[in-house]
Protein backbone atom coordinates (compact mmCIF):
# COMPACT_ATOMS: atom_id res chain seq x y z
CA UNK A 1 0.00 0.00 0.00
CA UNK A 2 1.78 3.02 -1.31
CA UNK A 3 2.12 5.84 2.02
CA UNK A 4 0.13 8.94 1.98
CA UNK A 5 2.33 11.85 1.29
CA UNK A 6 1.88 14.70 4.24
CA UNK A 7 0.53 17.74 3.61
CA UNK A 8 3.81 19.02 5.49
CA UNK A 9 5.97 17.38 3.16
CA UNK A 10 9.60 17.95 3.92
CA UNK A 11 10.38 19.00 0.43
CA UNK A 12 6.67 20.99 -0.39
CA UNK A 13 6.49 22.63 -3.89
CA UNK A 14 6.53 25.94 -2.13
CA UNK A 15 8.26 27.27 0.83
CA UNK A 16 6.39 27.84 3.87
CA UNK A 17 6.22 29.99 6.96
CA UNK A 18 8.72 29.20 9.44
CA UNK A 19 6.77 27.69 12.80
CA UNK A 20 7.56 28.95 16.11
CA UNK A 21 10.00 26.89 17.70
CA UNK A 22 7.50 25.92 20.84
CA UNK A 23 4.66 24.23 18.21
CA UNK A 24 5.40 21.08 17.44
CA UNK A 25 3.50 19.40 14.93
CA UNK A 26 1.95 16.29 15.08
CA UNK A 27 1.60 14.38 12.31
CA UNK A 28 -1.62 12.67 12.60
CA UNK A 29 -4.08 12.59 10.00
CA UNK A 30 -6.98 13.15 11.98
CA UNK A 31 -9.16 15.43 11.19
CA UNK A 32 -8.82 16.99 14.19
CA UNK A 33 -5.37 17.59 13.64
CA UNK A 34 -6.32 19.40 10.30
CA UNK A 35 -8.27 22.04 11.98
CA UNK A 36 -5.02 22.65 14.23
CA UNK A 37 -3.29 22.52 11.05
CA UNK A 38 -5.31 24.98 9.44
CA UNK A 39 -5.94 27.56 12.35
CA UNK A 40 -2.19 27.75 12.54
CA UNK A 41 -1.63 28.56 9.19
CA UNK A 42 -4.36 31.08 9.51
CA UNK A 43 -2.70 32.83 12.42
CA UNK A 44 0.80 32.85 10.68
CA UNK A 45 -1.27 34.48 7.58
CA UNK A 46 -2.96 36.94 9.79
CA UNK A 47 1.16 37.53 11.19
CA UNK A 48 2.19 38.63 8.31
CA UNK A 49 -0.98 40.79 7.47
CA UNK A 50 0.01 43.10 10.55
CA UNK A 51 3.65 43.25 9.74
CA UNK A 52 2.17 44.54 6.35
CA UNK A 53 -0.10 46.88 8.17
CA UNK A 54 2.44 48.25 10.37
CA UNK A 55 4.93 48.90 7.66
CA UNK A 56 1.83 50.23 5.42
CA UNK A 57 0.79 52.38 8.64
CA UNK A 58 4.20 53.69 8.47
CA UNK A 59 3.98 54.41 5.20
CA UNK A 60 1.16 56.51 5.35
CA UNK A 61 2.23 58.43 8.17
CA UNK A 62 5.86 59.33 6.45
CA UNK A 63 3.82 60.09 3.47
CA UNK A 64 1.77 62.32 5.62
CA UNK A 65 4.35 64.29 6.98
CA UNK A 66 5.75 64.85 4.24
CA UNK A 67 2.56 66.33 3.40
CA UNK A 68 2.52 68.01 5.92
CA UNK A 69 6.34 69.18 5.52
CA UNK A 70 5.37 70.24 2.18
CA UNK A 71 2.43 72.33 3.01
CA UNK A 72 4.10 73.98 5.82
CA UNK A 73 6.62 75.17 3.50
CA UNK A 74 4.32 75.90 1.03
CA UNK A 75 2.73 78.00 3.61
CA UNK A 76 5.70 79.63 4.85
CA UNK A 77 6.73 80.55 1.04
CA UNK A 78 3.51 82.38 0.59
CA UNK A 79 3.56 84.15 3.60
CA UNK A 80 7.53 85.28 2.42
CA UNK A 81 5.62 86.22 -1.07
CA UNK A 82 3.13 88.06 0.71
CA UNK A 83 5.16 89.59 2.83
CA UNK A 84 7.62 91.04 -0.62
CA UNK A 85 4.53 91.64 -2.08
CA UNK A 86 3.50 94.05 0.81
CA UNK A 87 6.68 95.43 1.16
CA UNK A 88 6.85 96.50 -2.36
CA UNK A 89 3.44 98.03 -2.68
CA UNK A 90 5.13 99.63 0.65
CA UNK A 91 7.66 101.01 -1.80
CA UNK A 92 5.71 102.09 -4.64
CA UNK A 93 3.68 104.05 -2.51
CA UNK A 94 6.67 105.70 -0.31
CA UNK A 95 8.25 106.01 -3.91
CA UNK A 96 4.72 107.83 -5.28
CA UNK A 97 4.63 109.95 -1.62
CA UNK A 98 8.19 111.23 -2.41
CA UNK A 99 7.58 111.75 -5.62
CA UNK A 100 4.38 114.20 -4.95
CA UNK A 101 5.89 116.09 -2.21
CA UNK A 102 9.33 116.44 -4.48
CA UNK A 103 6.69 117.77 -6.80
CA UNK A 104 4.85 119.72 -4.22
CA UNK A 105 8.22 121.18 -3.01
CA UNK A 106 9.24 122.01 -6.69
CA UNK A 107 6.27 123.73 -7.83
CA UNK A 108 6.30 126.15 -4.09
CA UNK A 109 9.79 126.75 -4.69
CA UNK A 110 9.23 128.02 -8.69
CA UNK A 111 6.23 129.68 -7.32
CA UNK A 112 7.85 131.46 -4.84
CA UNK A 113 11.50 132.42 -7.23
CA UNK A 114 8.65 133.62 -9.99
CA UNK A 115 7.13 135.76 -6.96
CA UNK A 116 10.17 137.18 -6.16
CA UNK A 117 11.08 137.71 -9.88
CA UNK A 118 8.03 139.32 -10.90
CA UNK A 119 8.26 141.35 -7.31
CA UNK A 120 11.65 142.82 -8.47
CA UNK A 121 10.26 144.29 -11.54
CA UNK A 122 7.79 145.80 -10.16
CA UNK A 123 10.21 147.91 -7.93
CA UNK A 124 12.14 148.01 -11.05
CA UNK A 125 9.42 149.14 -12.44
CA UNK A 126 8.30 151.84 -9.71
CA UNK A 127 11.72 152.83 -9.35
CA UNK A 128 11.83 153.76 -12.82
CA UNK A 129 8.66 155.47 -12.84
CA UNK A 130 10.19 157.62 -10.04
CA UNK A 131 13.27 158.33 -11.53
CA UNK A 132 11.11 159.32 -14.73
CA UNK A 133 9.31 161.79 -11.99
CA UNK A 134 12.50 163.02 -10.88
CA UNK A 135 14.44 163.35 -14.57
CA UNK A 136 11.37 165.55 -15.55
CA UNK A 137 11.54 167.68 -12.33
CA UNK A 138 15.14 168.42 -13.17
CA UNK A 139 14.62 169.07 -16.82
CA UNK A 140 12.03 171.89 -16.08
CA UNK A 141 14.22 172.93 -13.28
CA UNK A 142 17.25 173.43 -16.03
CA UNK A 143 14.88 174.42 -18.74
CA UNK A 144 13.57 177.46 -15.94
CA UNK A 145 17.01 178.73 -15.42
CA UNK A 146 19.01 177.92 -18.87
CA UNK A 147 18.26 179.58 -22.02
CA UNK A 148 15.59 178.27 -24.47
CA UNK A 149 17.92 179.95 -26.87
CA UNK A 150 20.87 177.88 -26.17
CA UNK A 151 21.02 174.83 -27.99
CA UNK A 152 20.54 172.33 -25.71
CA UNK A 153 23.97 170.01 -26.42
CA UNK A 154 26.06 173.26 -25.45
CA UNK A 155 24.82 172.60 -21.55
CA UNK A 156 24.44 168.68 -21.76
CA UNK A 157 27.00 166.61 -23.39
CA UNK A 158 29.38 163.75 -23.16
CA UNK A 159 28.28 162.92 -19.09
CA UNK A 160 30.63 159.97 -18.85
CA UNK A 161 33.69 161.94 -19.48
CA UNK A 162 32.76 164.73 -16.84
CA UNK A 163 31.86 161.99 -14.49
CA UNK A 164 35.66 160.82 -15.33
CA UNK A 165 37.01 163.94 -14.92
CA UNK A 166 35.35 164.67 -11.14
CA UNK A 167 35.84 161.37 -10.00
CA UNK A 168 39.80 161.50 -10.83
CA UNK A 169 39.89 164.78 -9.92
CA UNK A 170 40.32 164.20 -5.98
CA UNK A 171 42.95 165.93 -4.47
CA UNK A 172 45.75 164.41 -2.15
CA UNK A 173 44.78 166.16 0.90
CA UNK A 174 44.48 165.09 4.54
CA UNK A 175 41.42 163.57 5.66
CA UNK A 176 38.36 165.87 5.74
CA UNK A 177 37.26 168.40 3.16
CA UNK A 178 37.65 167.10 -0.32
CA UNK A 179 39.35 169.01 -2.97
CA UNK A 180 38.50 168.66 -6.32
CA UNK A 181 40.82 169.40 -9.24
CA UNK A 182 38.87 167.76 -12.34
CA UNK A 183 40.19 169.38 -15.21
CA UNK A 184 43.65 169.41 -14.08
CA UNK A 185 44.43 172.66 -15.61
CA UNK A 186 48.33 173.91 -14.04
CA UNK A 187 50.00 172.48 -11.73
CA UNK A 188 47.85 172.76 -8.30
CA UNK A 189 49.35 171.10 -5.40
CA UNK A 190 48.18 170.71 -1.15
CA UNK A 191 51.41 171.30 0.48
CA UNK A 192 51.58 169.63 4.07
CA UNK A 193 54.29 171.99 5.77
CA UNK A 194 52.30 175.45 5.30
CA UNK A 195 48.97 173.87 5.36
CA UNK A 196 48.06 175.81 2.07
CA UNK A 197 47.24 174.90 -1.82
CA UNK A 198 50.18 175.61 -4.56
CA UNK A 199 49.63 176.66 -7.85
CA UNK A 200 53.51 176.14 -9.03
CA UNK A 201 52.49 176.39 -13.60
CA UNK A 202 51.79 179.34 -15.49
CA UNK A 203 49.19 178.87 -17.67
CA UNK A 204 47.78 181.96 -19.84
CA UNK A 205 44.08 183.24 -19.51
CA UNK A 206 44.17 183.17 -23.15
CA UNK A 207 44.31 180.13 -25.58
CA UNK A 208 47.28 180.98 -27.75
CA UNK A 209 46.03 178.28 -30.77
CA UNK A 210 42.45 179.57 -30.38
CA UNK A 211 42.61 183.31 -28.69
CA UNK A 212 39.75 182.35 -26.41
CA UNK A 213 39.66 182.64 -22.68
CA UNK A 214 36.51 180.37 -22.26
CA UNK A 215 38.56 177.84 -20.77
CA UNK A 216 40.65 180.26 -18.14
CA UNK A 217 37.83 178.66 -15.94
CA UNK A 218 39.64 175.56 -15.38
CA UNK A 219 42.46 176.67 -13.64
CA UNK A 220 40.76 175.93 -10.35
CA UNK A 221 39.87 173.70 -7.93
CA UNK A 222 37.21 173.73 -5.31
CA UNK A 223 35.17 172.00 -2.40
CA UNK A 224 31.70 171.84 -0.77
CA UNK A 225 30.32 173.25 2.15
CA UNK A 226 27.05 172.85 3.48
CA UNK A 227 25.61 175.27 5.69
CA UNK A 228 23.10 176.95 7.17
CA UNK A 229 24.15 179.85 8.10
CA UNK A 230 21.98 183.80 6.59
CA UNK A 231 25.82 184.98 6.42
CA UNK A 232 29.27 183.43 7.28
CA UNK A 233 32.88 184.90 6.97
CA UNK A 234 35.82 183.18 4.40
CA UNK A 235 38.93 184.40 5.00
CA UNK A 236 42.50 183.67 4.31
CA UNK A 237 45.54 184.86 2.16
CA UNK A 238 46.93 184.79 -1.37
CA UNK A 239 50.68 185.40 -1.92
CA UNK A 240 51.64 185.20 -5.88
CA UNK A 241 54.87 184.20 -6.76
CA UNK A 242 54.80 185.01 -10.14
CA UNK A 243 52.39 186.66 -12.51
CA UNK A 244 52.32 187.43 -16.47
CA UNK A 245 49.81 189.77 -17.75
CA UNK A 246 46.66 189.37 -18.22
CA UNK A 247 46.52 186.86 -15.14
CA UNK A 248 43.80 186.70 -12.30
CA UNK A 249 44.19 184.95 -8.89
CA UNK A 250 40.99 185.28 -6.63
CA UNK A 251 38.32 183.25 -4.68
CA UNK A 252 35.36 181.35 -5.57
CA UNK A 253 31.90 181.44 -3.20
CA UNK A 254 28.67 179.86 -3.49
CA UNK A 255 30.09 177.10 -6.29
CA UNK A 256 26.94 175.23 -7.11
CA UNK A 257 27.21 171.38 -6.92
CA UNK A 258 29.34 169.41 -10.27
CA UNK A 259 26.28 168.16 -12.43
CA UNK A 260 27.95 166.40 -15.28
CA UNK A 261 28.15 167.94 -18.75
CA UNK A 262 25.74 171.01 -17.01
CA UNK A 263 28.34 173.96 -17.98
CA UNK A 264 26.22 176.09 -15.80
CA UNK A 265 26.76 173.97 -12.56
CA UNK A 266 30.10 173.33 -13.36
CA UNK A 267 30.90 177.43 -13.84
CA UNK A 268 28.20 178.61 -11.22
CA UNK A 269 29.60 180.55 -8.61
CA UNK A 270 30.21 184.09 -7.34
CA UNK A 271 33.81 185.44 -7.59
CA UNK A 272 36.16 187.48 -6.16
CA UNK A 273 39.67 188.51 -7.35
CA UNK A 274 42.55 190.55 -8.76
CA UNK A 275 42.24 190.65 -12.48
CA UNK A 276 45.77 192.37 -14.23
CA UNK A 277 44.64 193.54 -17.43
CA UNK A 278 48.94 194.51 -17.81
CA UNK A 279 51.29 195.69 -16.04
CA UNK A 280 49.65 198.83 -15.47
CA UNK A 281 45.49 198.19 -14.81
CA UNK A 282 45.49 195.62 -11.86
CA UNK A 283 41.95 195.65 -9.76
CA UNK A 284 39.77 194.02 -7.87
CA UNK A 285 36.76 192.80 -9.32
CA UNK A 286 33.57 191.10 -8.58
CA UNK A 287 31.07 188.86 -10.70
CA UNK A 288 28.63 186.29 -9.99
CA UNK A 289 26.82 183.94 -13.09
CA UNK A 290 23.63 184.93 -14.49
CA UNK A 291 21.62 183.91 -17.89
CA UNK A 292 21.52 186.53 -19.87
CA UNK A 293 17.23 187.21 -20.81
CA UNK A 294 15.78 188.34 -24.02
CA UNK A 295 16.81 192.03 -24.22
CA UNK A 296 20.29 191.23 -22.93
CA UNK A 297 20.24 188.88 -25.69
CA UNK A 298 19.29 191.32 -28.34
CA UNK A 299 21.46 193.64 -27.49
CA UNK A 300 24.62 191.26 -27.19
CA UNK A 301 23.63 188.82 -29.98
CA UNK A 302 27.06 187.13 -30.28
CA UNK A 303 27.58 186.31 -26.58
CA UNK A 304 27.15 183.31 -24.69
CA UNK A 305 24.29 183.18 -22.97
CA UNK A 306 25.39 181.66 -20.10
CA UNK A 307 28.38 184.37 -18.51
CA UNK A 308 30.40 183.32 -16.31
CA UNK A 309 32.28 185.40 -13.67
CA UNK A 310 35.78 185.50 -15.24
CA UNK A 311 34.30 185.96 -18.28
CA UNK A 312 32.14 189.12 -17.06
CA UNK A 313 35.57 190.41 -15.90
CA UNK A 314 37.80 189.57 -18.83
CA UNK A 315 34.96 190.69 -21.70
CA UNK A 316 34.69 194.16 -18.86
CA UNK A 317 31.01 193.66 -18.38
CA UNK A 318 31.51 194.42 -14.70
CA UNK A 319 33.00 197.24 -12.97
CA UNK A 320 36.36 197.54 -11.35
CA UNK A 321 35.76 197.42 -7.70
CA UNK A 322 39.30 199.19 -6.17
CA UNK A 323 42.33 199.74 -7.98
CA UNK A 324 45.21 198.67 -7.49
CA UNK A 325 48.64 200.72 -7.61
CA UNK A 326 50.94 198.82 -10.55
CA UNK A 327 53.77 199.28 -8.42
CA UNK A 328 52.74 197.23 -5.95
CA UNK A 329 53.01 194.23 -9.04
CA UNK A 330 55.98 195.67 -10.49
CA UNK A 331 58.60 193.71 -8.82
CA UNK A 332 56.32 190.96 -8.18
CA UNK A 333 58.08 188.02 -9.88
CA UNK A 334 61.07 188.95 -7.49
CA UNK A 335 59.43 189.97 -4.42
CA UNK A 336 55.92 188.28 -3.91
CA UNK A 337 52.81 189.81 -2.91
CA UNK A 338 50.88 189.02 -0.15
CA UNK A 339 47.08 189.35 -0.51
CA UNK A 340 44.44 189.11 2.89
CA UNK A 341 41.03 188.72 2.39
CA UNK A 342 38.03 188.49 4.54
CA UNK A 343 34.37 187.89 2.61
CA UNK A 344 31.30 188.39 3.97
CA UNK A 345 28.71 186.51 2.11
CA UNK A 346 25.11 186.23 2.29
CA UNK A 347 22.09 185.79 -0.35
CA UNK A 348 21.54 189.40 -1.69
CA UNK A 349 25.17 191.10 -0.61
CA UNK A 350 28.70 190.30 -0.84
CA UNK A 351 31.61 192.78 1.13
CA UNK A 352 35.22 192.38 1.07
CA UNK A 353 38.19 193.68 2.63
CA UNK A 354 41.64 193.27 1.21
CA UNK A 355 44.98 193.85 2.57
CA UNK A 356 48.35 194.45 1.02
CA UNK A 357 51.19 195.20 3.24
CA UNK A 358 52.09 198.88 2.90
CA UNK A 359 48.93 199.41 1.63
CA UNK A 360 45.24 200.83 2.37
CA UNK A 361 42.54 198.54 3.19
CA UNK A 362 40.41 197.64 0.67
CA UNK A 363 36.85 197.47 1.32
CA UNK A 364 34.02 197.51 -1.29
CA UNK A 365 30.57 195.78 -1.00
CA UNK A 366 27.81 194.47 -3.40
CA UNK A 367 23.99 194.54 -3.06
CA UNK A 368 21.31 193.02 -4.79
CA UNK A 369 22.68 189.94 -5.47
CA UNK A 370 21.29 186.60 -6.77
CA UNK A 371 19.73 184.86 -3.82
CA UNK A 372 19.09 181.86 -5.55
CA UNK A 373 23.56 181.74 -6.12
CA UNK A 374 23.03 181.70 -1.75
CA UNK A 375 21.49 177.48 -1.91
CA UNK A 376 25.17 176.51 -2.46
CA UNK A 377 28.51 177.18 -1.18
CA UNK A 378 31.18 175.69 -2.48
CA UNK A 379 34.49 177.30 -1.98
CA UNK A 380 37.64 177.08 -3.90
CA UNK A 381 40.78 179.13 -5.73
CA UNK A 382 41.39 179.52 -9.08
CA UNK A 383 45.11 181.39 -10.86
CA UNK A 384 45.42 181.59 -14.76
CA UNK A 385 48.39 183.40 -15.31
CA UNK A 386 50.03 183.30 -12.58
CA UNK A 387 51.89 180.84 -9.50
CA UNK A 388 50.29 181.64 -6.14
CA UNK A 389 49.71 179.91 -2.72
CA UNK A 390 46.48 179.83 -1.48
CA UNK A 391 45.27 179.58 2.71
CA UNK A 392 42.39 179.59 3.63
CA UNK A 393 41.14 180.29 7.44
CA UNK A 394 37.94 180.45 7.54
CA UNK A 395 35.33 178.94 7.85
CA UNK A 396 36.68 176.62 10.16
CA UNK A 397 34.96 173.11 9.25
CA UNK A 398 36.98 173.15 5.79
CA UNK A 399 39.98 173.57 7.63
CA UNK A 400 42.27 170.36 8.46
CA UNK A 401 42.38 168.88 11.91
CA UNK A 402 45.68 168.60 13.65
CA UNK A 403 45.99 164.88 13.78
CA UNK A 404 44.70 164.95 10.16
CA UNK A 405 48.22 166.81 9.53
CA UNK A 406 49.71 164.58 11.83
CA UNK A 407 48.53 161.52 9.97
CA UNK A 408 49.20 162.81 5.95
CA UNK A 409 51.91 161.67 4.27
CA UNK A 410 52.46 163.73 1.08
Amino acid sequence: MQKKESKFSSTPSHKQPALPENIVLMHHNSEQDNVHIQFLEEMLTYKNISTFATDASIQILASQGASMANAHITTQGQMLANKINKDSQTLQTSMQSFQNKAQVDQQEKLQNITHAFSQAIQNEQAATAQASVISNMQLDYLQKNISSAQPQQNYLFSQIQFDQLFSQGTMLTPNGAVWKNPFSVGDWEYEKENNSFWQYQIMPITNTTTGSSAQAENNAIFTEYVTTKEQYNITGSITIYYAQSPFFIGILCNKARWISGDFQSIRKARMIGVYGKNPTDIGVYFAEQYTMNAEQMKKYPNDDPTQTPLQQIINNKVDKKVSIPADVFIHVNDEPVTINFDIVNSPKKLSCTLTIAGQEAMNFSVNNLDPSMYMHHGIGFISPGAIAQFKLAQPQDLLFTDQALLNFKD
